[in-house]
């Protein structure tokens, strides 16, 4: 009897054991989508996207961009990092390791650049606006507005330290004061 009681107990470890294992072959296959939202900086290997959710404080995360990293257009087009911007809008996948901090850290697998007119449009009145913010502070895109032939750009400061700043833009992406 204590002989079968033993043998279960290793049958159902190993089983457990078992269950417990993760999958080697494992790749892109389990990319994760993360944000859709705004790119905010961009440097050598390395971007800052944020988006606006439900509640007051954004998504961040910043990705870095491997030689894997798979930039395409929303048209298919195959791109590259220097086809990212600020303002810029994008939808990016990782690799499921993210490195938790504010704002997030991970590494990207995909980014679908949107290149629709009214994208690069919005993006171009975004990338205007932003070169009038402090730029030792970090951004994000709470609001954009199209008024009269105008974009009202609103931002916040990504750790709420500041009030909102609203930045309008004229139809050639000039400031308006």
């Amino acid at each position: 009897m204590m002989k079968r009681t033993c043998i279960g107990l290793m049958i159902g470890f190993f089983m457990f054991l078992a269950s417990c294992a993760q999958d080697s072959t494992s790749g892109t296959n389990n990319d994760v989508k993360d944000i859709t939202g705004y790119v905010m900086s961009v440097n050598e290997q390395i971007i800052l996207v944020t988006e606006k959710t439900e509640g007051s404080q954004p998504n961040a995360a910043v990705y870095t961009i491997t030689e894997e990293t798979d930039i395409v257009s929303t048209e298919g087009e195959k791109l590259s990092k220097s086809d990212l911007s600020v303002g810029t809008q994008v939808e990016v996948w990782h690799t499921g390791v993210v490195q938790e901090s504010f704002p997030t850290q991970a590494t990207a697998t995909k980014i679908l650049v949107h290149t629709d007119e009214d994208a690069q449009r919005v993006a171009k009145g975004i990338h205007a606006a932003v070169q009038t913010l402090d730029p030792n502070l970090t951004w994000w895109v709470k609001s954009v507005e199209e008024v009269d032939s105008e974009y009202h750009v609103t931002f916040s400061e990504l750790m709420g330290d500041t009030e909102p700043v609203v930045i309008k833009v004229d139809q050639n992406f000039q400031v308006i004061e």
